[in-house]
């Protein structure tokens, strides 16, 4: 058993209803009020994470938004099967996994023309191979206007 304590400031309540039931006026902070209205077509996005706690929050946004979470796969072995087989429109992928980098999951990513952004804690221009200079990295922790606007260019450039 694990107990998690979070001050409320990090909590947020998708609609007025559920802001209500949990004492909340309204919606915390500008990153909420910011994210757009869902699209017409959900985005499919790939997610190569093995955070649990990221995981959470990633869904919570991805449900928000309308977006679908392929996925996701916490480990290098899992998510190179993936990458090689499920359909999406975007991968976001954590750099390093539980001591294995990802970078084979973003070469197969890459050679069937998926947009990549790597999301990371470390300085990953120290160690980012140079196929991989220029794509898109989100410092983690990023905003979730921060992970909305670079999965979206991330898509647009594909198109």
């Amino acid at each position: 058993m694990c107990d998690v304590l979070l001050p409320a400031s990090a909590v947020y309540a998708a609609d007025a209803a559920a802001r209500e039931a949990a004492g909340m006026a309204a919606a915390p902070g500008r990153a909420v009020a910011a994210m757009s209205a869902q699209p017409e077509t959900p985005l499919r996005i790939f997610v190569v994470e093995d955070s649990s706690f990221v995981l959470l929050g990633l869904e919570a946004v991805f449900d928000h938004l309308g977006w679908l979470m392929v996925g996701p796969a916490t480990r290098r072995h899992a998510g190179l099967a993936m990458a090689a087989t499920e359909a999406f429109d975007v991968a976001l992928l954590d750099v390093n996994l539980d001591g294995e980098m990802s970078w084979e999951v973003a070469v197969v990513l890459r050679e069937r023309g998926i947009p990549i952004v790597f999301g990371t804690g470390y300085n990953v221009q120290t160690v980012l191979p140079e196929a991989f200079r220029g794509t898109p990295i989100l410092s983690k922790p990023f905003s979730l206007e921060e992970l909305e606007q670079t999965l979206r260019e991330a898509v647009a450039g594909r198109r």
